[in-house]
């Protein structure tokens, strides 16, 4: 795609004010299944990271720079650096140009670090309410953050409801199955309210795919989902697939420790992403739906 290549080119040029010289070579980069992603190195050795996608999904662009660059100014972790985005409607493509970041294979101190680094994030509590300036994504689906004085009723109406109506769109879940998830939402407040969460900016979607670390072992985040939410959010995700090494745990805990029931309140926002999973890739998800539900009492 010669004219998209001079397009980038362009941009990149015109961003960082530093002329490049000759064409870039390009690396396709393994993982992510929403947008095409490449490594470009120009002839002065120079790399940048690129994500593109269709033109119509220029808003996932944006959305995911604005939290990019929030998390930044928190100055508590590395993020890359953000250089332009570019949009071209006449070739129907958009994209994102970030600091191409050389990674290396973290030590237990590296994930204990971050843990640190992560609690002290949620640590900040620079926000009264909870949710987010826009609408942005959790993977390709729309992610609702309409502003709430409420964590409880954001949860429910913004989160899991949300979620249940696009599977009740689609036709895929049964009667029974949605009683118990209403049933859930309704008890909401309840399961909550002895909870006092506080607005913390969070990344809000935290797996291991989304964490990178760098040559020194600082850790870096990439793609996030961001908002202003209960911390404890954020390892609903964080302990979906496992978890992080248990020395992140540590971490943390030494900085911000969890308060007694995390890991109760953990599951019902697992559940968030499942449901979102479900949505995104299939039926597969379905049993571990029915089992986590079943965890939490419904």
């Amino acid at each position: 795609m010669e004219r998209w290549s001079e397009a980038v080119c362009r941009e990149v040029r015109k961003t960082t004010g530093r002329a490049y010289h000759g064409k870039p070579t390009r690396k396709l980069c393994s993982g992510g299944c929403i947008h095409s992603a490449e490594i470009w190195q120009f002839e002065n050795g120079e790399r940048f990271f690129i994500k593109s996608n269709r033109f119509d999904l220029r808003n996932m662009f944006h959305q995911e720079a604005f939290a990019l660059d929030a998390l930044r100014r928190a100055n508590l972790l590395r993020i890359p650096e953000i250089y332009t985005l570019i949009e071209v409607p006449e070739l129907n493509l958009c994209g994102l140009v970030l600091e191409a970041i050389a990674v290396s294979p973290p030590q237990p101190h590296h994930w204990l670090r971050f843990g640190q680094q992560l609690a002290s994030l949620h640590l900040l509590n620079n926000e009264t309410r909870y949710g987010w300036d826009s609408d942005n994504y959790i993977g390709a689906t729309s992610q609702k953050n309409l502003w709430s004085t409420s964590w409880p009723e954001f949860f429910a109406q913004h989160r899991i409801l949300y979620q249940v109506e696009l599977l009740q769109a689609r036709g895929t879940i049964s009667p029974s199955l949605l009683n118990r998830l209403q049933k859930l939402i309704d008890d909401m407040p309840v399961l909550l309210r002895s909870h006092s969460a506080l607005p913390s900016l969070i990344h809000g979607d935290l797996w291991s795919g989304n964490v990178l670390f760098d040559q020194q072992g600082q850790a870096v985040l990439i793609d996030p989902a961001s908002y202003y939410g209960d911390r404890e959010a954020e390892w609903g995700m964080i302990e979906l697939f496992g978890g992080f090494p248990a020395t992140f745990r540590e971490g943390y805990q030494a900085v911000y420790p969890l308060p007694e029931g995390w890991q109760v309140r953990s599951r019902i926002y697992r559940l968030y992403h499942l449901l979102n999973h479900w949505n995104l890739f299939g039926d597969s998800y379905l049993s571990t739906c029915h089992q986590l539900l079943q965890e939490v009492g419904y």
